[in-house]
C-alpha cells in the first residue's frame, strides 16, 4: 500500500492522470497546507471530509 495516512488524511498526487508516489514528508506538507487553507475559507463547514483541487496549466 503506497498511501499513507497523515493525521487522518490520505494525500494522493496525480499528474496527467498518473499517480505520482510521494513520501510521508511531502504528504504531510501538502495535507497540512491544504487543511490550513481550507479551514481559513468562509462558508466551509468545519466538519469537511475531503477536498479536490485541479490545477491546469494554460498555454
Amino acid at each position: 500500500m503506497d498511501e499513507v495516512l497523515v493525521f487522518c488524511m490520505r494525500v494522493e498526487l496525480f499528474i496527467d492522470g498518473e499517480k505520482v508516489p510521494i513520501n510521508g514528508f511531502v504528504q504531510r506538507m501538502i495535507g497540512n497546507s491544504m487543511e490550513g487553507m481550507i479551514e481559513a475559507l468562509h462558508g466551509v463547514d468545519e466538519d469537511w471530509d475531503g477536498a479536490e483541487i485541479k490545477v491546469v496549466r494554460e498555454e
